[in-house]
Parts: structure tokens; C-alpha cells; sequence
């Protein structure tokens, strides 16, 4: 036996061995998000889309707060429409803990991720969420800030802590709008215009002055919009919602006064996101859909035909 070829041929095997591993490893990612809804658990929260090549491990850990006391609730977790985790859950009122589900998903294309409750008096104050896989990413429906400006005067818009805040960019000045994670927000010749969806499920329009002073706060109704967006036709507000992929529309006066009732766009509108522009007098319309970007022309010339692909550069 020729041992010094037998250990060459072993050595090749282990490398090759080693090169494969390797390559798997390099091949799996990890993606995180965090968001702070305070939202009632049995009303169902649906905060990010999942996405991945293969298998996905999935960790999603809760804190809940019980508006009243309960025995036996169950906390379930659906990929899809998929039940992927349960656990149950007994809490004294005003009491808090915090929940951890694990599972193993397959979300190809995509797939929503939803938590909900079969009892009511939760209250999910925190959601962590951790995957891990190939080629895995996380798409929030939920906008994280959102900037405007106009005479030298520049806002922004953010989410933190389950509150939508406005700043002031040259000055100090900040303020919470509500509580909620859906929110756009403009800036138009009167002052800072805010619109959201709130953590009861309420649209809501929030005006400011330049000094960020509220000047006025309309309910607009129960919406559940996963997307929201403010723009302008013809010189009245346009508003503009996201709900399972499709886009509705109203307009509205000043400060949110006189808004029609929202109806469905006459044109194919699927999207994951929604946006409208805020420099022009009749707002264009950009969606995203399955990664690319789409456009409108401005809202009075909106026909029946589809959007058109739109790509954009720039240099830092």
C-alpha cells in the first residue's frame, strides 16, 4: 500500500470537503428589523414581507403588555398563509413579558409574516425579528423617514419607538405626530402636512406651522393602509393609500378639510410601496413592485395604460 498517495488522495478529499462548506457559508446572510407598533394582537400586526433561496430560519421575539388580564391566549406567527410558530400566553393586567417563536420557512417570491392573537387585552409593544438563509432580506411596508422642504425650510419625518416624530433640519424644534408606523409627510406654502395611520387604526391629517406649532388634526376615517402618500392636483391635496397591494385615492382641501371618499385607482396600481412627488403642481406616482421602481405621469394626465419602468442615478 502506497501510504504517502493514500494520504495525498485524503487531503484532496478534506479540501474539497473544507472549499464546499465554505462556499455554503458564504452564501447564508442574515437580515434584522425592529419596530415598536403598540398595537392590540388580535387585530393581526403585518410589519415586513420575507424573503429567501431555500430554507430560512426565523426568530421573532415579542414584548407584551396585557391591557387586561388573560389566561390561555394564543400567539400565532403565519408566513404567508402558513402557520409557521404558536405558544401561549397568560398574563395579569398591566403586566409585560416577553415571547420568543421559532420556525423554519421557505419564503421564495416572498411571503408576509404576520403575528395575531385569538383573545383580546394584548398589546404587542416590541417586535424583534431575526432570519437567516441564503440569499435572505426583509421588505418593510413601513417608512422610516420622509423629507420635504420648501423656502429654505426642510422636514423630516421618522419613526422611533413606535412614534412618528417631525424635526425641524435647521433648527432643534421636534414634535410627535402620534403613535403608529404608516406616515407621509409635505411641506406646502402653509405650513407641514402629516398623514398616517395611527396605532388605533385611525387616518389621520396633521398640519403644523414652520415653527412646527399643530394648527389643525383631522380623522379621515379607519384605514388600514400599509403604505400612505400626500401630493397635489390641480392645487388641492391628493392622498393616496396602499391596502393588499392596491392603490386608492381621495383629495382634499387645506389642512385636510373637505376630503372626498377614497376610491380605487382606474389604472393597475399593484404595488409593494407607494410614493408621490412633492415639487411639482400635479404629482407623479411611483410604485415599486418585485424590486423595480415605476412612474405615472402627473396625477390629471393618469390614464388607463400601466406605469412605465423608471431607473435612477446619482453621484455622491
Amino acid at each position: 500500500m502506497d501510504y504517502g498517495q493514500l494520504a495525498y488522495i485524503k487531503a484532496q478529499t478534506l479540501e474539497a470537503y473544507l472549499n464546499k462548506t465554505a462556499s455554503a457559508v458564504q452564501k447564508t446572510g442574515c437580515a434584522s428589523a425592529a419596530f415598536y407598533p403598540h398595537t392590540a394582537a388580535e387585530s393581526g400586526y403585518t410589519p415586513l414581507t420575507i424573503y429567501g433561496s431555500g430554507s430560512v430560519g426565523l426568530t421573532v421575539t415579542l414584548t407584551l403588555r396585557a391591557a387586561v388580564t388573560v389566561k390561555g391566549a394564543k400567539l400565532r406567527l403565519y408566513v404567508g398563509d402558513k402557520l409557521a410558530a404558536y405558544c401561549s400566553v397568560s398574563l395579569d393586567s398591566g403586566k409585560t413579558e416577553r415571547s420568543t417563536l421559532l420556525a423554519t420557512v421557505y419564503p421564495s417570491e416572498g411571503e408576509v409574516l404576520r403575528v395575531v392573537c385569538d383573545t383580546a387585552g394584548l398589546l404587542i409593544e416590541e417586535m424583534f425579528v431575526l432570519c437567516e438563509g441564503a440569499k435572505v432580506r426583509l421588505v418593510s411596508r413601513f417608512a422610516f423617514a420622509r423629507c420635504d422642504g420648501r423656502d429654505g425650510k426642510a422636514f423630516i419625518a421618522y419613526a422611533k419607538d413606535g412614534d412618528v416624530r417631525v424635526r425641524a433640519c435647521d433648527t432643534e424644534a421636534e414634535t410627535v405626530a402620534f403613535k403608529g408606523g404608516v406616515f407621509d409627510l409635505a411641506v406646502r406654502g402653509d405650513g407641514v402636512y402629516i398623514l398616517g395611520v395611527d396605532d388605533t387604526g385611525n387616518l389621520v391629517g396633521i398640519t403644523y406651522d414652520y415653527g412646527l406649532q399643530e394648527t389643525s388634526r383631522t380623522v379621515l376615517g379607519q384605514f388600514a393602509f400599509d403604505c400612505v402618500a400626500i401630493g397635489q392636483t390641480g392645487g388641492e391635496l391628493l392622498l393616496a393609500g396602499l391596502q393588499n397591494r392596491k392603490t386608492y385615492f381621495c383629495t382634499a382641501l387645506d389642512r385636510f378639510a373637505g376630503n372626498t371618499a377614497f376610491e380605487p385607482a382606474a389604472f393597475a396600481t399593484e404595488a409593494d410601496a407607494i410614493y408621490l412627488s412633492k415639487q411639482s403642481e400635479n404629482s407623479m406616482l411611483f410604485l415599486r413592485r418585485d424590486d423595480a421602481l415605476y412612474c405615472k405621469l402627473p396625477f390629471q394626465k393618469l390614464g388607463k395604460q400601466d406605469c412605465i419602468c423608471v431607473t435612477f442615478g446619482y453621484e455622491v
